[in-house]
């Protein structure tokens, strides 16, 4: 199993050599086709006072993509297409002026997607939940580079934070290409329910053998279960040193807001190396 058609989102510009550099340590271990996804925004309507009937276009956004469009062509070529690596650099012109939905569309014939963390910087470009409709929207695996990452993709140990759901189960099966080339698995497990604890280890202990059994050098770990998964899962990384956590993506989209669960939004916010999240 690897990833054959990884898409890297390049609008998030302040990490576009972290989100390059990500994607071409990956497509170089795997053989894979590199799609580099740049979305043009559309123009901004923006309503005035009661006095001003008619809407305001805002085209400010629209102008500084089209501006940085030719610069991001270039660094896509020079990092994926002069090292050897397949690709290709798409432009796609969205309907709305903020760019999330596009780019969950276009996700969705990828095996991964990689993007940098949409910091509150960005918020205005992007969308200000635009990391969060990726994770819940797309459906598929999503690798989310920090703001502070620097060069390519180390896989030396990684950390998988399991609790027996659906989202972690997916994550940990839709990771296994990555898993694949660690020296260290650590399957740790990041749940507070006491009452169902018991079983959740147990299954814990069968999803490690499963993971032997594709060739996965794993084995299990304990995490502190009174605190909250998520920033225990940090702190854990932090201490062993690990290059990559893998994840179950938690939450649910109520009308144009996506609401996620505290574990994942407290590694959004505060992670320090990748987290590939699945939902």
């Amino acid at each position: 199993m690897t990833y054959k058609t990884i898409l890297v989102s390049l609008n998030e510009v302040s990490q576009l050599r972290s989100v390059l550099s990500v994607a071409a340590s990956i497509a170089r271990k795997d053989e894979a086709h590199v799609i580099g996804l740049y979305v043009i925004p559309a123009v901004e309507l923006l309503v005035g006072s009661e006095i001003q009937v008619l809407p305001v276009e805002n085209d400010e956004l629209r102008v500084y993509f089209k501006q940085q469009e030719e610069a991001i062509k270039t660094a896509f070529e020079n990092t994926i297409l002069k090292d050897g690596i397949q690709g290709e650099f798409r432009v796609v012109e969205a309907l709305e002026p903020h760019i999330a939905a596009t780019v969950v569309e276009e996700s969705r014939e990828a095996d991964l997607v990689i993007v940098g963390y949409s910091s509150p910087a960005s918020n205005r470009a992007l969308g200000a939940d635009f990391s969060e409709r990726l994770l819940i929207g797309s459906g598929r695996p999503t690798l989310v580079v920090p703001a502070n990452s620097h060069g390519g993709l180390a896989l030396d140990r990684i950390l998988v934070g399991w609790n027996g759901s659906r989202e972690a189960a997916r994550a940990i099966f839709d990771s296994i290409p990555l898993l694949h080339h660690a020296d260290e698995v650590l399957v740790a497990f990041a749940g507070t329910d006491s009452e169902h604890r018991s079983r959740t280890e147990t299954r814990r202990e069968g999803l490690v053998r499963t993971l032997l059994r594709h060739g996965v050098r794993a084995r299990a770990i304990d995490l502190d279960s009174s605190r909250e998964a998520g920033k225990v899962l940090l702190e854990r990384a932090e201490t062993r040193e690990i290059d990559l956590i893998v994840m179950g993506a938690y939450g649910h989209a109520r009308l144009r807001e996506f609401i996620l669960g505290g574990a994942t939004r407290s590694v959004l916010k505060d992670m320090k190396c990748p987290v590939l999240f699945s939902h």
